[in-house]
């Protein structure tokens, strides 16, 4: 047999397999989910259908309840007014009530009026089947206080009627109750086409005209031997029909109920079944051909070539030919592969030199401006005049607008590397809004701005995230909006895009009324050093890093960033983020609690050291603690810092910075703590100052002993308020 014949029979094994596996799949794994459809839709019918006959008794009652607390009916039971039935119960009142019987009873539970009311007619006809005096009747129990009124369905000689009874009172509802009204309303062919209409199934109640099979008969027989009142669900051909057993006004469990539903969900699913495997077959057919020609002409033909060739060349077989390729393409691969791996050490050595770069030149420009900023906040609480504050204001800005340069460069750095780490910590998502809109609402009022925040009571407040990434992009948003808006306002709003059991999905939303954003400049207007005006006369400053690294972070956090412009002018930019729902976060806000926190601690006086080699960052971590009420201590470097703590000098708190010479400050803190373990001594809170903003730096840091970390330029605020509360965790007690 040829190459070409085997391969045809393959093909057709193939194909015919892979038809016969679908085909059972289908039949076996898929039809039955539709038949389970039609079962869950034959259910839902059924119990739509019940659900309408308890709404239609319901109104029924409400109808019923009008007319029994009406004073005029209250004193018609007690005097027998003829002008009551001559003004209210007229000859074809009972029209547009739709209602078929009214009967009234005193307390006795005489029968003071009633009549049916046939339709089309306007003649009142008495009903000598219904009892006339019988106040043991289930409908004339309604009198007693509990319960106060009753509703149901009576089966009579004409068929099923739904009733309802309640006890006449005053229009106030105020008693005592001088009788009963009873209101019926048949369920005649033209009530059920009304609400076959209304649940769009068709359904019986057994009724005189209703002629059920002996299967049927059968049914309603072991739903009320056997006390089980789950409904029944029968299935035949071309209907499902579910039947369910009702309770008449005497609580006997005598009425049947039958919705039926056809079964199109299954008479579709064979049809798409079947026309699914007609269009698997063509298509497995037709690319078996197609594949049969490729291979022909790409495989089939060369190789016979081939093998003339070598059978022409003299050789044995093929395989000496293929063998060298073979050997060809690995040595290829394996040079490929060396070059590409000396490539990756190259961008690996190039990322390693670009961090340390940032690093050292965050390090060396910090510290110049903890100085800066240090003396700008004690300059700050002297007496200046409104130039000199003017100037100062100028220099604290221009210093604050540096630093997040700074701080954007090194974001920017840590995201492009891979080296960004993200928290999980518990934080309250309304506290942090109204943070964010209180670092903007005095820069937006004095542009005449409107600065506001909704966030749905429906949203979740206790979240689970990475708090401070989130207030940098909300943040760097909000500092957008405000800055390119000269009028109008600015809008922080929060919606909810998926909620389940344990986790939620949020869009931040950041609005304003400003210039704009070029529609062009939409698909590169979060790339890095990117703004949406770049000339040489834009009026607006900016590094055009804020937005490049809210993508990143939101990327980093598993959401998005985009924006769009609105059509009646400014733009809209928006976050989506995933969190995790946390239960347990405490309710007291953040500013509280670290209030609460700092209170027993501000008021008592500390002994501090400060370690560092600059004077100027000496001085001003001494002003700030000095202006705070507490006793300052200097050091120039470790090995001093070391030498009085050796020399038995007791201190509460001490502020180490890193790097310095002969000794630097983690060499110094693992020596304190050697001394402290070695005397048996107190140990004492060591915070670290350092000018470098790198997560390792704050690593080492921790490793050699130091209680907590703070990255320079530090705020007096900030300074008081993370020592306060290391000071109160440590406090004894």
């Amino acid at each position: 047999m040829s190459v070409n014949a085997k391969l045809l029979w393959i093909a057709l094994l193939v194909t015919g397999l892979f038809l016969l596996l679908s085909g059972a799949a289908q039949v076996y794994v898929i039809y039955p989910s539709f038949e389970q459809l039609d079962l869950a839709e034959a259910k839902t019918n059924g119990e739509r259908s019940v659900q309408a006959l308890r709404r239609e008794i319901h109104h029924l009652s409400v109808l019923a309840q009008d007319w029994s607390n009406w004073d005029d009916t209250y004193r018609f039971i007690e005097d027998r007014n003829p002008e009551f039935l001559a003004s209210n119960l007229l000859p074809g009142f009972s029209d547009p009530l739709h209602i078929d019987m009214l009967f009234l009873y005193d307390q006795r539970g005489t029968l003071v009026w009633g009549h049916r009311f046939e339709d089309g007619k306007k003649e009142l006809f008495p009903w000598p089947t219904f009892p006339t005096q019988r106040r043991d009747h289930p409908l004339l129990q309604g009198m007693r206080p509990d319960p106060p009124g009753v509703t149901g369905i009576l089966l009579t000689d004409r068929g099923p009627m739904l009733m309802a009874a309640h006890p006449i009172l005053t229009s106030e509802r105020q008693g005592p109750a001088r009788g009963m009204l009873i209101m019926g309303r048949m369920l005649d062919a033209k009530m059920l086409k009304t609400l076959e209409e209304q649940v769009g199934v068709a359904f019986r109640i057994w009724e005189p005209g209703w002629e059920p099979t002996p299967a049927e008969r059968d049914i309603k027989a072991e739903l009320m031997q056997t006390g089980n009142r789950e409904p029944r669900i029968v299935v035949e051909e071309h209907w499902i029909r579910y039947y369910t057993l009702l309770q008449d006004v005497e609580k006997h469990w005598e009425l049947l109920l039958r919705a039926d539903t056809p079964r199109d969900i299954a008479v579709q699913g064979r049809k798409a079944i079947l026309a699914g495997l007609l269009f698997q077959g063509l298509a497995a057919l037709f690319v078996m051909l197609v594949m049969l020609l490729l291979l022909r002409a790409k495989v089939l033909k060369p190789l016979a070539s081939l093998t003339n060739a070598i059978a022409g060349d003299g050789r044995r077989d093929e395989f000496d030919i293929l063998g060298n390729y073979k050997l060809t393409l690995e040595n290829a691969i394996a040079e490929r592969t060396r070059e590409l791996r000396e490539a990756r050490d190259l961008a690996l050595e190039a990322s390693r030199a670009k961090g340390e770069f940032l690093a050292t030149m965050s390090h060396e420009i910090r510290t110049p401006m903890n100085v800066i900023l240090g003396y700008g906040e004690i300059l700050e609480g002297t007496s200046l005049d409104e130039e000199q504050r003017r100037h100062l204001t100028t220099i604290r800005t221009a210093g604050d607008t540096l630093l997040g340069l700074i701080n954007d460069i090194l974001d920017l750095a840590k995201v492009e590397s891979g080296r960004l780490t993200l928290e999980r910590i518990p934080f309250g998502l309304r506290e942090l809004v109204e943070e964010c809109l209180t670092m903007f609402r005095e820069k937006a009022h004095g542009k005449g701005l409107s600065l506001c925040g909704e966030v749905n009571d429906g949203i979740p407040d206790r979240l689970l995230g990475d708090r401070v990434r989130i207030k940098q992009i909300l943040v760097n948003l909000l500092g957008n909006a405000v800055k390119f808006t000269e009028r109008g306002g600015v809008s922080v709003s929060v919606r909810e895009e998926v909620h389940s059991e344990r986790v939620t999905v949020l869009t931040l939303i950041v609005a304003d009324s400003g210039i704009g954003l070029p529609e062009e400049k939409l698909h590169t207007l979060f790339d890095s050093f990117t703004q949406a005006d770049a000339s040489h006369t834009r009026k607006y400053g900016g590094s055009g890093l804020g937005l490049a690294i809210c993508v990143r972070m939101a990327e980093a956090m598993g959401g998005v960033v985009w924006a769009e412009n609105i059509p009646e002018g400014g733009s809209r930019f928006y976050v989506t983020l995933p969190f995790l729902l946390d239960a347990g976060l405490a309710q007291m806000p953040a500013k509280k609690r670290a209030e609460a926190l700092q209170a027993p601690v501000a008021s008592a006086k500390f002994s501090v050291l400060v370690v560092d080699d600059v004077p100027g960052n000496r001085q001003v971590l001494q002003a700030h603690w000095e202006q705070a009420g507490h006793r300052v201590t200097l050091a120039a470097s470790g090995r001093e810092a070391v030498d009085l703590y050796f020399k038995g000098h007791h201190f509460d708190l001490i502020l180490m910075d890193i790097q310095m010479p002969e000794m630097d400050g983690l060499e110094a803190t693992r020596t304190i703590r050697g001394l402290e373990r070695t005397r048996g001594q107190q140990r004492i809170p060591i915070v670290a100052v350092t000018a470098h903003a790198l997560v390792e730096e704050r690593a080492r840091c921790l490793e050699a002993g130091c209680d907590h970390c703070l990255i320079k330029p530090v705020r007096k605020d900030q300074l008081l308020s993370e020592c306060y509360h290391l000071l109160q965790k440590q406090a004894p007690g």
